[in-house]
C-alpha cells in the first residue's frame, strides 16, 4: 500500500471510530493526553486520533477493560443516580464485549503479543427532562482508547457524544462501529503491500 493510501486510510479510520455528537462539556481527563486528538466532521466537540503508522494486521485478541464512570459530578451526570451510572457503564461494557467478540477473541488479563487493550469511560450522562425511562438520556459522552496490550502504545483514541438518545442504542452503535472499523483496519493491513510508484 502506498504511503498516500495509508494516510488516507488513517484519516478514514479517524472518521470511523465513533459517530454523531451534540454539545459536550469538553474532555474529562480520562485519556490523559489529548494533544494528538483532532476535531473531525466539522464539529470541534468530536475528537479522534488514529496512529497512521500502526499495523493492525497482528491483532487477533482484545482485552476489554471494565467501562469506568469517570469522575462523576452534578454537572456531567445531572439527574443520574450512582446506581444508574453503574448500570449504564455495565451496559456499555456488555455492548463492547459483544461487538468485539464478533471480530476478535476476547482475552482475559493476559497481555500477550497480538492483543489490543480497549479502555473506555462514561464521562457524562444527563437524564432526559420529564422522562421516567432511566435509559432515555438528554446527553451522553464517552471516551475510548485502544492500545497495544504489551507495549501500551496508543493506537487510537476518541471522544464522542450523542444528544437525545436511548442509552442502549447509543452504546450498541458505538461498540459496533469501533469493533467493525478496527477489524477493517486489520484486514486492510493484511493485504500485500504494493511497491511505491516513482
Amino acid at each position: 500500500m502506498s504511503a498516500a493510501n495509508r494516510c488516507l486510510l488513517a484519516a478514514l479510520g479517524v472518521l470511523w471510530l465513533l459517530g454523531c455528537a451534540g454539545r459536550t462539556p469538553g474532555p474529562s481527563g480520562f485519556l490523559g493526553d489529548y494533544s494528538e486528538l483532532r476535531p473531525r466532521g466539522g464539529s470541534p466537540a468530536k475528537l479522534a486520533y488514529l496512529d497512521p503508522a500502526a499495523d493492525f494486521s497482528r491483532y487477533e485478541r482484545v482485552i476489554v477493560e471494565p467501562v469506568v464512570v469517570w469522575k462523576p459530578d452534578d454537572e456531567r451526570f445531572a439527574g443520574i443516580s450512582p446506581a444508574q451510572r453503574e448500570a449504564l457503564a455495565r451496559e456499555f461494557q456488555a455492548q463492547f464485549e459483544r461487538a468485539f467478540a464478533q471480530e476478535f477473541a476476547i482475552a482475559g488479563r493476559d497481555a500477550a503479543p497480538g492483543t489490543l487493550r480497549a479502555r473506555s469511560a462514561l464521562t457524562s450522562a444527563i437524564a432526559a427532562p420529564g422522562s421516567s425511562d432511566p435509559e432515555r438520556l438528554q446527553y451522553v459522552e464517552v471516551e475510548l482508547e485502544l492500545v497495544d496490550a504489551v507495549t501500551n502504545r496508543r493506537l487510537a483514541a476518541a471522544v464522542d457524544s450523542k444528544a437525545q438518545v436511548d442509552a442502549k442504542a447509543a452504546f450498541e452503535e458505538w461498540a459496533d462501529r469501533v469493533a467493525a472499523r478496527v477489524a477493517a483496519l486489520r484486514d486492510v493491513d493484511r493485504q500485500p503491500r504494493q511497491p511505491e510508484t516513482p
